[in-house]
């Protein structure tokens, strides 16, 4: 269901980036800051900036904004560099973090711009190694954007991914029913659907708004931020469309990436204990997070349940197994259908021997990780500074292409 739901939000997609070709130039009284937050690369810092910039170039009413650490700035060579681009700001937090950096940023924005003028305000986010669409950012710069709307959140996906681990290539795959299926476009109900939490890069969320809940919150500041905001009933817009952007290389990482993941779902019992909110709301956004969590491991909790239900009977086994592979298939296909939508080409031949090994590992992949989250919960900080700090995804892209 939920892959056959991807399905459906791809096709919408497509028709949506067909309007992109003919975007009026209208002139618009809002104003968009985006921040992309950069960590000790000096190559992944050049790149950055030249590919935000071409991305923002002649669009008035959009700013971006870079912001690197003191390790950062003075690994680059070229002094007059920093002088050119005059949107660079250098954070100086001893401990520098992604969460850090754009706390550092919305200070300057607020120092920058008066009160009155908050209300046309949006800051945009995005990794420093996301590729957003120019015409993306145009489309939303010319918006008559609605009052009710708290913040736009793009749909990050993780696109001809080629790694040393078969494992990895295979999970990208898999997670791309989530990315489309689970967090993408409502299609059976309004375009304005507002999801629980936020995806870190590719959201713009309204000034006056972001200041109300005191900023981006500290380590996770994308599903804490989006379980604040729904608390304060702020609606999410989800904009359909996909923006490739790059993901670990190395299964630890990918474990480790699932344990902030987790971080961020389970802080819910922190935002609902500091929340004003009334009971009901706080029970029902506190029923669709643990939801969420379940859903992570929703394939591996149906195989147990019909094991416990028949087993050792070998006609279960078969059915079951059956429909893992006929799925396994549909994702093959489907990852094969968007890479050579949005990347021109068909990265390989479907193997149809590698879903049998893989996909039933993946079936409960998660389900291990959110076993392990008790033993790693006090390490967690650790880990969001790792990656904020030593995670130079981009610079290991642009080394292996």
């Amino acid at each position: 269901m939920i892959c056959f739901k991807a399905f459906l939000t791809l096709q919408y997609n497509i028709n949506f980036r067909k309007k992109f070709s003919n975007i009026p130039a209208t002139t618009s009284s809002n104003i968009i800051y985006i921040f992309i937050p950069i960590h000790e690369s000096e190559k992944q810092v050049k790149e950055t900036i030249k590919t935000f910039t071409s991305v923002t170039l002649k669009i008035k009413n959009v700013i971006p904004i870079f912001i690197l650490d003191t390790v950062t700035s003075s690994k680059i060579k070229d002094t007059n560099f920093l002088c050119i681009n005059t949107n660079i700001l250098v954070d100086d937090t001893s401990t520098s973090t992604k969460t850090s950096k754009l706390n550092y940023a919305l200070t300057y924005i607020q120092n920058t711009n008066s009160l009155n003028k908050y209300k046309n305000i949006f800051i945009g986010v995005y990794d420093a190694d996301a590729c957003p669409s120019r015409k993306l950012v145009k489309y939303i710069s010319t918006l008559n954007l609605d009052p009710t709307i708290s913040v736009f959140q793009d749909i990050p996906m993780y696109l001809n991914q080629e790694s040393n681990s078969i494992f990895l290539n295979y999970y990208y795959r898999f997670h791309i029913r989530r990315s489309l299926g689970i967090e993408g476009l409502n299609i059976l109900g309004s375009n304005k659907r507002s999801i629980n939490y936020l995806m870190g890069s590719g959201m713009y969320i309204k000034l006056k708004d972001l200041i109300a809940v005191h900023g981006f919150p500290n380590l996770s500041d994308d599903i804490t931020l989006g379980y604040e905001l729904k608390l304060k009933h702020k609606k999410v817009f989800i904009l359909p469309n996909i923006t490739k952007v790059s993901y670990v290389h190395t299964f630890g990482d990918l474990i480790r990436q699932h344990l902030r993941i987790y971080f961020g779902l389970f802080s819910i019992f922190n935002v609902i204990k500091e929340s004003s909110a009334s009971f009901i709301v706080k029970i029902k956004l506190l029923f669709l997070s643990l939801a969420d969590a379940l859903l992570e491991v929703s394939e591996f909790i149906f195989l147990m349940i019909f094991t416990i239900i028949d087993y050792g009977n070998f006609k279960t086994w078969l059915i079951i197994m059956s429909m893992l592979v006929v799925i396994a298939y549909c994702y093959e296909i489907f990852y094969e259908l968007i890479v050579k939508k949005y990347s021109g080409y068909s990265s390989r031949k479907i193997n149809f021997l590698g879903p049998i090994l893989f996909y039933p590992l993946l079936f409960f992949y998660r389900t291990i990780v959110i076993i392990l989250y008790p033993f790693y919960r006090t390490k967690i900080y650790k880990l969001f500074k790792r990656n904020t700090r030593k995670d130079n995804t981009y610079e290991k892209n642009i080394s292996t292409n």
